[in-house]
């Protein structure tokens, strides 16, 4: 197993955000979760990179307790995180966007910017301008780029269609899904159930800190409850 959490809760003073979540992530899987604003999504990915602490319970990487591990051991390990609204260096130039993404990395640096580079060519085509002159579609480009640039074992991303126009909301699940085909292990929050659920294998339904249902992809987007909650239709 990739990842694993058991049981986990943590709490912003006295409110308690997760409620024993329970889930995991096997190798090579784009897994998903999804729920409303404010279900907690953001603060699972956080708890697995060690952002927030988890009062109880305990998250597991290939088999490693790492609950109460330090971010940037985590880092190490394998796990790279794109966070929500993308948190690009505004002033940086795209080229050190990236470069700021591979520090942990023992050489390797120029093969990972062309890899980058052929994943993403528009950001070849901005490779000198700094970061906040970019789109943000392209932002959001270079912010998965970034989390690449560490040759990370798995990827969490957080609302990545977030803010996006239509338009780079399908560039990006496109990119997703190419990553995934290319055996990358992903853990995808996402307030945009449809097309989570249609980039993924599995997927958990999350509300006000609990998981309350999960399954395949597939079964959850026939469920009547899922599609009248988060697609659109009953």
């Amino acid at each position: 197993m990739m990842l694993e959490a058991r049981g986990i809760e943590v709490s912003y003073g006295e409110f308690l955000a997760l409620k024993g979540v329970s889930f995991t992530v096997r190798e090579g899987e784009l897994v998903t979760i999804i729920g409303a604003n404010g279900a907690g999504k953001t603060t699972i990915l956080r708890a697995v990179m060690g952002l927030v602490k988890c009062s109880r319970g305990e998250i597991l990487f290939r088999g490693k307790e790492i609950t109460r591990m330090v971010p940037h051991k985590r880092a190490l390990l394998g796990i790279s995180l794109v966070p929500e609204g993308r948190r690009i260096f505004p002033d940086l130039t795209v080229d050190e966007n990236l470069m700021m993404g591979c520090y942990s990395v023992q050489g390797g640096a120029k093969a990972g910017m062309q890899e980058a580079y052929d994943l993403f060519p528009v950001l070849q085509q901005r490779q000198h301008q700094v970061g906040k002159t970019l789109s943000g579609g392209e932002q959001q480009m270079l912010a998965i780029a970034r989390a690449l640039m560490a040759r990370p074992q798995m990827i969490l991303m957080d609302e990545v269609s977030l803010g996006l126009m239509p338009i780079h909301v399908q560039a990006t699940f496109k990119v997703i899904k190419n990553l995934h085909q290319k055996g990358v292990t992903i853990l995808l929050v996402e307030q945009n159930a449809r097309k989570a659920l249609a980039a993924a294998d599995r997927g958990y339904v999350l509300e006000t800190g609990e998981i309350v249902m999960s399954d395949t992809s597939e079964s959850l987007s026939a469920d009547p409850l899922v599609k009248k909650a988060y697609l659109g239709g009953a």
